[in-house]
């Protein structure tokens, strides 16, 4: 039911119950839903955990099998390290910049990068397919590739040809994500902070809204729904679906300006899921059932994803 329940909510069709988004891999919260540690048993306790929540869409990817130590590692977020940007992270050779450096699988030919997006999706649908949906994602959508990479300022992008090859190497990657003929695709790119727009409205108008009108025509013209995730307020944006990083940009702000044709997914505040009580949490629930009473597009999702210290009561 799950998938089917995906399908229509993406439609912006009414659904019996609200369409959850999700990756449940919050340590502990796995671990007393299924009996298992997803440290231990990844696959598996994942996606018992996605048909015990019948979860109707899944976030990216099913984690890779993983190993108990990480449980130590300073970088854990949720049951995987992530790798924070700092002081020598990042590389300062602007003009020199090759973004298949940190992207092995970018190196491969047009048949291999189909063959390696086809297979990503199948070993999802094996381990969630019979609950979730699944979709394609491209998290590197134009200039996150710089963000991710570099030590840099918005001037970057006035480097020459520097957003060209960004671009061809993201239209390369979205072609490649076709072959799995996806029901749904997830684009980012972080164009906004909690204000408002990290970069000036006439740069982004003349130099990045054309691009990504170019990137996503393939997805529009086969009919596939196509959600925009960026940290931060960027009211000033349109797709067909938004993620809201709550509180920098609120619900009640976005469907006035979009209306409720739009796809919106969103969840309690991290900081009140790990912070907050569970009275809180559920305070937050209910607030965001009621504004989502009239956006049959609306899908549960917890934005930035499930951190290990988030108290367990919280995420129950």
């Amino acid at each position: 039911m799950s998938v089917l329940r995906a399908r229509r909510a993406l439609r912006r069709q009414a659904t019996e119950q609200r369409a959850l988004f999700d990756l449940p891999n919050h340590r502990a919260f796995v671990q007393y839903l299924t009996g298992l540690d997803p440290l231990r048993d990844t696959e598996a306790a994942i996606a018992q955990a996605v048909e015990k929540l019948d979860v109707d869409i899944l976030v990216c990817s099913v984690p890779r099998p993983l190993k108990p130590e990480l449980a130590d590692d300073p970088n854990l977020y949720g049951i995987e390290p992530t790798v924070w940007r700092h002081h020598g992270s990042t590389d300062g050779n602007i003009f020199g910049h090759d973004p298949v450096a940190n992207r092995p699988h970018l190196t491969l030919d047009g048949d291999g990068l189909r063959a390696h997006y086809v297979a990503e999706d199948a070993r999802n649908r094996r381990f969630v397919g019979g609950t979730a949906l699944t979709h394609g994602f491209l998290f590197t959508t134009c200039i996150h590739y710089a963000a991710e990479d570099l030590d840099y300022e918005d001037e970057v992008f006035r480097v020459d040809g520097l957003l060209d090859r960004y671009e061809a190497l993201s239209a390369r990657q979205l072609h490649a994500w076709m072959a799995a003929n996806p029901e749904l695709m997830l684009c980012h790119d972080d164009i906004a902070n909690a204000k408002a727009l990290a970069m000036r409205p006439a740069f982004l108008r003349k130099h990045l809204f054309p691009r990504y009108r170019r990137l996503f025509a393939p997805i529009k013209a086969r009919g596939i729904p196509l959600l925009c995730m960026t940290d931060g307020n960027f009211l000033e944006v349109g797709a067909d679906g938004f993620f809201l990083d709550r509180p920098a940009i609120e619900l009640e702000q976005l469907a006035a300006r979009c209306g409720p044709e739009r796809i919106y997914f969103t969840g309690p505040t991290p900081e009140i899921m790990t912070v907050g009580s569970p009275r809180a949490v559920a305070r937050e629930m209910d607030h965001l059932a009621e504004l989502a009473a009239d956006l049959p597009g609306f899908l549960y999702h917890m934005p930035g994803g499930w951190v290990h210290n988030m108290p367990l009561e919280n995420v129950k």
